[in-house]
Parts: structure tokens; C-alpha cells; sequence
């Protein structure tokens, strides 16, 4: 389903092709599946139930399907969902027992003494997961064989699932058949589209289905992971907030966030000790639902239920107590007061900075004097007669995907020589060079003499198939099928940071634009030395985004980088 939807915002039109009655079938019931195929076909997704696909019709590539009842179906392109295989060949070479994947013990022991496997590589009573979960509950276990510690052996992992397709929240856990298990809560809101379905056999729960609310996926598992008695599920439904009820009835030990192994007990501290208010910010210091983004509404409710509580018993941290750093020790002001004053005093050069504002040494030092320069420029403040208003000035590094020489040597460019590039022969790929090649003369002109609070990295990809790290580059630009995607917020080095979306547009001059608007945006708004990736984090991507898809205000940022431009 992820990649369908992924094709569908590519602008593709998306058939799904299942050989069951209905999706999910191994993790859904038909109630569920109904629900969620409704919500996929309202983003434009075709489905064809109960098909066998028998051949793939074409010659040098993919024309159509054919299914074992006759019918066909007409397609370009071919995805095939296959799930993962564990690549044993080193194991086997290297004598271990092997079966589909390696075999291990309750102690994740192999056949050979000293080694040792966990994680989807790793074979335990006849199974191979092939999921993030498992692999922290058998590294809890490793570690304290490795360490020479008792520990209780390894009984296996109780199966979930946790769709990834944003906007539909959808969670299974456990054996949710009708064969051999008994229903013991069943609620449906059609008005609401909210659909939970809890089994049990024995008096125990033994699986649960949650559709379009899933706060309450954590406990659930867990009551499905220790066999919790059904009678609890009665005290957990007379509350008004399951979110904040299941947040609140959660043990502190239990996990929250599976994809990151991050306990309730590590993001109440986290809230508690760094003074965090949102979800972002405990995202960005713990990275629970950074990830498939599933916790996020437990996430939210542990948040408000401890804002809630501070606010109870008081306020832990009260406006005036709130600490600020200050650029350095020469003033009080932080980045952000400072910029304030700067505008409020109508300072034009350090001096005046300097006097202006009470600095307590009168040269400044090296923290705050190339500060000043910057914010000086970026405000638009400086007396245009000073020479050299930014010192050791900014550089900019743009990484292209095509053989030739940097235009420019007060840039640093990474250019792949021509026999590094695969031959492509293609009116496309070349259309898509020649498009690269005017994108980085025009970033160049733009950018190339610009101040920033940080030296920005620029990667651009004319395809796949051309690997240049777009996604871990401060600026990424690539090309796809429907045009070219605009990235933010990338970082290579440690702590690694992925790009995110920020727009897709058909024309290259538009993708030009929107990055520039973007860096318009980071000018003026970011700290001086913030690299945009912590910018990003700090004030968040989505009203970066909605900035940016404005096409009025687009247009005004980079107006008003023209205008820098030639009054600097």
C-alpha cells in the first residue's frame, strides 16, 4: 500500500492487484479491509480482488497483466510486493545451520559457539520476522548472554501491523481469526468511520484491530503480548479520552515507539527535563514516531497529559524562568532579542552594535563579531560604504550529476567525470542533463555571493538511476517522473538527518523558485551558525512547506532576493 500511494503522488494512475477476497487478509478482517480500501480508492487507488496474476504481458518491457480467470489488464509498469528474504549464502558458506534464515536458539545462539543473530536474518522456532520489533526484544536478550547475565530466554514476538500510508490509521496485533478465538469488544462509528475489534480465547486476549483511531495500539499489545485477562478491557471503556487514558494507564517501562525502541519512561523525562511542548520537539530529541509515524497519537497524548499535570501543580518553568543563551559572553541578548535591538537601535555597523547595545567588551570576540556582520547583512542594516561585511563570506557547494568544469572559483562544486555516469541513451535522460546543467547555473547565479548563517550544500539529481545524496544535502533537487522534487533539512555527517518534501513542480524554474524561497526563509529566520537541518527541527517543516507552496509569497522571496542582490 505504501508504494501504491507512493506511485499515486507521483502522478501515476495506481491498480492494486490482490489474489485474496480482501486486504490485509492475513492482519485485517473484512470489516477493517472494507474501511480501508474505502479510504485508499478516496485517494485514487483501483483495486482487483481475488485476481491470479499469471504472466506479465511484453517483450523488452511491461504492456499488461494476465490473470488465470482470462481478464487482463493494461499497465506500464510492474511493482511486485515480495516482502524480504534473509541472505544466508555467507552463513551457509560459513557452516552455520541455516533454513530460511539463520537458525537460532531462545538465546539467539547459533550452531557455532561465538556466534551469534538476531533480527531478520535470524531464524527462531521456524520464524523469520522480517520486522523492526523483534530484533530490540532479542537484543535485550543477547546483550545479557554476551554479558554473562541471567536472563529469561527469547519465547518469540507477538505479530503486528501498522500501516505507513498517511492519513489512514490502521493497527493490527496478535491471532484476529474467528477460528478458535472468541470477540470480546467489537465497536463500530460509521459516522466516524472508527472501527476496534479485541479477541480473545480463554478468558485472555489473544488479538486486536484498530481502524482510523489507533491511541490505543500500545496498551493493546501489550495486553495481547502478556495474555492480559479480558475483564480489563471492561475498566478501559468508560473513559472519555482513550488517547489520554491509554497514554496515562501505560507503564513507564513499556515501549511507545517500536521503530525506535523508545519507552513512556524516556519521553516523560525528555518532556520533563528539556521543557518540551509538542510532538516535534519530542520527535526531534527522542525520535518516537519518527519513524512509520503510528505512535504519533499516543505520542500527543502523553505530551498533553504532562503539560496537564505541570499545569495542575503548577508551572514547571515560568516565562521569566525560561533560560536564554546569549550569543556570547560580550551582551545578554540571544539571536533572536539581538536582531530585535539591532532593527529597534538602527544600527548600521559593529560600532554602533557594539555602543548601541551596551556590549561589554568594546571589540566584541569571536563568537559574536561575525554575528553582527551577518545579521547586519541579512537585515539589510549595513552601511553599504563598509568593505567586506561578512569576513570569510559563505560557500556554497552544489553537487551535480554530470561530467564539466565548476564555472566559478569562489564555489566548491563535486562533479562525477563522464565515465562515471552511465550511458543513458534516452531524449529523456538528455532533456533531464540539459535541465541540470541550467539548474546549477542558475542556483550559482543566485546564490553564489549570498550571505547564510551557515554554509549550505546543494545536491542535483537528473534520476534515480544518478545517486548524488539528495536526501542528505542541505538543499536537494531531483528529477522524477512527473517533474522535480524539492528537499530540506538534509545532513550527511553525524547525527545523519534525511531531506523532507518539501514540493514537487513540473517546471525546473518553478523548483528553482521554490528553492530559493526556501533559502530566503532560512535567511532571515535562522540563527547565525544554525545549519538548516536544526533549523528545520527547531521550527518545524510544515510551516517551512506551506511557505513555500504559497506561490504569492514565492514569488515576493525571491523578489526580495533579486533586490538584495542588487543593492548588496
Amino acid at each position: 500500500m505504501k508504494a501504491a500511494q507512493g506511485l499515486l503522488n507521483l502522478g501515476m494512475e495506481t491498480e492494486v492487484v490482490h489474489n485474496a477476497q480482501y486486504l490485509m487478509n492475513r492482519q485485517l478482517d473484512r470489516t477493517a479491509a472494507v474501511l480501508l480500501q474505502r479510504k485508499l480508492e478516496q485517494q485514487g487507488m483501483r483495486f482487483h480482488l481475488v485476481k491470479e496474476t499469471v504472466n506479465i504481458i511484453g517483450r523488452n518491457r511491461a504492456h499488461g497483466l494476465m490473470f488465470a480467470d482470462g481478464d487482463r489488464l493494461e499497465t506500464d509498469l510492474v511493482v511486485l510486493a515480495v516482502g524480504i528474504r534473509p541472505n544466508i549464502e555467507l552463513a551457509q558458506d560459513s557452516g552455520l545451520t541455516v533454513n530460511r534464515a539463520i537458525v537460532v536458539d531462545d538465546y539467539m545462539r547459533t550452531s557455532i559457539p561465538g556466534i551469534y543473530a538476531v533480527g531478520e536474518c535470524a531464524e527462531h522456532r521456524g520464524i523469520s520476522y522480517g520486522l523492526v520489533a523483534p530484533l530490540y526484544e532479542q537484543g535485550k536478550v543477547l546483550a545479557k548472554v554476551i554479558c554473562g547475565r541471567e536472563t529469561a530466554p527469547y519465547e518469540g514476538t507477538v505479530p503486528y501491523a501498522q500501516l505507513k500510508v498517511p492519513g489512514i490509521h490502521v493497527f493490527s496485533a496478535g491471532d484476529i481469526r474467528d477460528e478458535g478465538n472468541k470477540t470480546a469488544v467489537m465497536e463500530y462509528n460509521g459516522m466516524l468511520e472508527v472501527y476496534k475489534k479485541v479477541m480473545m480465547h480463554g478468558g485472555a486476549v489473544t488479538g486486536a484491530i484498530l481502524f482510523g483511531d489507533t491511541a490505543e495500539s500500545t496498551s493493546l499489545l501489550g495486553m495481547v503480548q502478556r495474555g492480559a485477562p479480558a475483564t480489563e478491557l471492561t475498566s478501559r471503556d468508560n473513559s472519555g479520552s482513550k488517547a489520554e487514558d491509554a497514554a496515562a494507564a501505560l507503564p513507564e517501562e513499556e515501549t511507545v515507539c517500536a521503530c525506535n525502541g523508545v519507552s513512556k519512561g524516556a519521553i516523560l523525562r525528555a518532556i520533563t527535563t528539556d521543557k518540551l511542548k509538542t510532538v516535534e520537539e519530542v520527535k526531534s530529541r527522542t525520535k518516537a514516531s519518527g519513524s512509520c509515524g503510528g505512535c504519533r497519537p499516543l505520542v500527543a497524548a502523553l505530551v498533553k497529559n504532562s503539560l496537564s499535570q505541570s499545569t495542575v501543580s503548577g508551572p514547571v518553568v515560568t516565562p521569566t524562568a525560561q533560560e536564554v543563551v546569549p550569543v556570547c559572553g560580550c551582551t545578554h541578548y540571544d539571536h533572536d532579542s539581538l536582531k530585535t535591538a539591532m532593527v529597534d537601535a538602527a544600527c548600521q555597523t559593529p560600532d554602533e552594535v557594539v555602543s548601541r547595545l551596551g556590549w561589554t567588551r568594546q571589540q566584541g570576540c569571536e563568537l559574536c563579531r561575525p554575528a553582527v556582520l551577518y545579521y547586519l547583512e541579512s537585515l539589510g542594516l549595513r552601511d553599504r560604504s563598509a568593505t567586506n561585511p561578512l569576513g570569510a563570506g559563505v560557500v556554497v557547494q552544489v553537487t551535480p550529476q554530470y561530467g564539466g568544469e565548476a564555472p566559478s572559483a569562489g564555489l566548491r562544486f563535486t562533479n562525477l567525470n563522464a565515465e562515471n555516469r552511465a550511458f543513458v541513451e534516452s531524449d529523456l535522460m538528455d532533456q533531464a542533463f540539459v535541465e541540470v546543467a541550467w539548474l546549477r547555473e542558475r542556483l550559482v547565479t543566485l546564490w553564489g555571493s549570498l550571505a547564510l548563517p551557515a554554509l549550505v550544500t546543494v545536491a542535483i539529481c537528473p534520476g534515480s538511476a544518478y545517486p548524488a545524496g539528495v536526501l542528505v544535502h542541505d538543499i536537494g533537487i531531483s528529477r522524477s517522473p512527473v517533474g522535480w522534487e524539492v528537499y530540506a533539512g538534509g545532513h550527511a555527517e553525524h547525527p545523519v538527518r534525511q531531506g523532507q518534501l518539501l514540493g514537487l513542480e513540473e517546471d525546473p524554474a518553478e523548483a528553482v523558485l521554490m528553492a530559493v524561497a526556501c533559502l530566503q526563509i532560512y535567511r532571515h529566520s535562522a540563527q547565525y551558525g544554525e545549519k538548516m537541518w536544526e533549523w528545520i527541527e527547531r521550527t518545524g517543516v510544515l510551516a517551512l512547506r506551506e511557505s513555500v507552496l504559497d506561490a504569492a509569497l514565492r514569488s515576493g522571496l525571491a523578489g526580495s532576493l533579486r533586490t538584495t542582490m542588487l543593492t548588496g
